[in-house]
């Protein structure tokens, strides 16, 4: 199963793209929601690690529009902002999870391995 990350910064992508590698993921990274858009239809069940603050469409429409369009992809959103209100609006809207940025990468790779058996 594939990771997709969705963050407008490119060390972000590039560390959490380094992370995952190393335990044994696959992965494809964005650096916006309209970029992951345009590859939409080569989509299949997959992880999505979105950013909640990006340019153009943030994280919170992107999830909207994945549920709108029942694309099959379990997000789990990400932000480096606090943000306990859009946390619950996200989880409500259907995230698996919400990390604060530092992420734990015991933790994310532990939601990892249980949302891909």
């Amino acid at each position: 199963m594939t990771v997709y990350i969705v963050d407008d910064d490119a060390a972000v992508r590039d560390s959490l793209r380094i992370l995952l590698h190393v335990e044994g993921f696959q992965t494809m990274c964005f650096p916006s929601g309209e970029a992951f858009l345009e590859h939409r239809p080569h989509i299949e069940d997959a992880c999505l690690l979105l950013d909640l603050v990006l340019p153009g469409i943030d994280g919170l429409e992107l999830l909207n529009v994945i549920v709108q369009q029942r694309l099959r992809l379990h997000v789990i959103m990400m932000t480096g902002a606090s943000a306990a209100r859009v946390r619950d609006h996200a989880i409500r809207a259907g995230a698996v999870a919400f990390f604060q940025k530092p992420l734990n990468s015991e933790c994310l790779t532990r939601l990892l391995r249980r949302l891909t058996r």
